[in-house]
């Protein structure tokens, strides 16, 4: 005849009832025994069962006998086994809700952060999106390198851009240094209504003519502020910001006045870390800064007003005393 499997029985209930009546908190009775309060938080909340050692100490303490708290049958030490065993399943539930729990919660931070991220992307391209529109407007910019020393940071080179544009005229000032602080200076006047166009140094006092205007340099209608407020790597379609704004690796923090966008580029030989400033009132460039693996920085900042240039400010240089030379053609980028 096959034996008949017994099913030992744990009355948590009665454990919690037994300590009352004998007037002791979980701490009280979890010292008496040598175990954790969360131990007997666990046994009278039925997560889990107490082991025969500490159910013996349970009853000598309470002054009872095994069979108050079980069903009567034999707790044996096979039956001690089995109990472990139901613990250990017990405690691998518990182990397998909490890192659901912990799942879910990084999820929902996950989502939080993404739509945060999306929001705010979709914010600074409402805002920029028509700034190819303007028609008045200046524009500064001042890029260059860095090199890291030991001790201190040193620019190498540089280049300062002085933008003026009014009604499709368009004055560019342009000044390049370098390491030995020696620099040089020369100016770009185009007129897209008239298609008339000149390079020029006043230095030197020489200049000459630009013979395609709608080719030139920085003069395709107001591409130049419509770059400065765009140039950087990010997509600013929807699925490009979707793309970005689910990119654990594509942060945005507040910094003040602006959002701080950073992330990273993959060059051909290395990967880039670009932190990219955006003014929050007008989603206009503040400064973008580029960190190389070898140390060196690269970096360009931004003041962008519209609406402050005059006429004067665009007129057409006076070019008396100035010698023409050989026709330039450079083209567009």
């Amino acid at each position: 005849m096959e034996e008949k499997k017994v099913k030992f029985e744990f009355y948590n209930e009665k454990l919690l009832e037994y300590r009352k009546n004998k007037n002791l908190s979980q701490e009280e009775i979890a010292e008496k025994i040598g175990v954790s309060r969360q131990s007997i938080y666990a046994w009278e909340s039925g997560k889990s069962v107490p082991d025969i050692e500490n159910m013996s100490k349970l009853c000598q303490v309470l002054d009872i006998t095994a069979n108050d708290l079980t069903n009567g049958l034999k707790y044996s030490s096979t039956e001690n086994e089995n109990l472990k065993d139901v613990n250990k399943r017990i405690n691998k539930k518990t182990i397998k809700r909490i890192i659901l729990i912990l799942l879910l919660i990084i999820i929902i931070v996950y989502l939080i952060t993404s739509i945060r991220k999306f929001i705010i992307l979709t914010d600074i391209h409402l805002k920029i999106k028509n700034v190819s529109y303007y028609n008045n407007y200046s524009y500064d910019e001042y890029s260059g390198k860095e090199d890291n020393g030991v001790n201190s940071v040193n620019v190498i080179n540089s280049k300062r851009k002085e933008i003026k544009y009014k009604d499709n005229v368009m004055k560019i000032k342009e000044t390049a240094f370098n390491k030995n602080e020696n620099f040089e200076t020369n100016y770009t006047w185009i007129n897209i209504n008239t298609k008339e166009g000149y390079y020029y140094n006043m230095e030197a006092k020489t200049y000459s003519k630009i013979e395609d205007v709608n080719r030139a340099r920085g003069t395709n209608d107001t591409s130049v502020i419509k770059r400065a407020a765009l140039e950087n790597m990010i997509d600013y379609s929807t699925l490009g910001k979707i793309v970005n704004a689910f990119n654990p690796f594509f942060y945005i923090e507040n910094s003040g006045d602006f959002y701080c966008l950073e992330y990273e580029m993959n060059m051909p030989a290395y990967e880039v870390k670009v932190q990219d400033y955006k003014w929050k009132e007008n989603g206009f460039p503040y400064g973008i800064w580029r960190y190389n693996q070898d140390g060196s920085n690269s970096f360009v900042t931004y003041n962008i007003e519209v609406g402050n240039v005059t006429d004067e400010e665009v007129a057409k240089p006076d070019f008396t005393g100035y010698t023409l030379i050989e026709t330039n053609t450079e083209e567009t980028e």
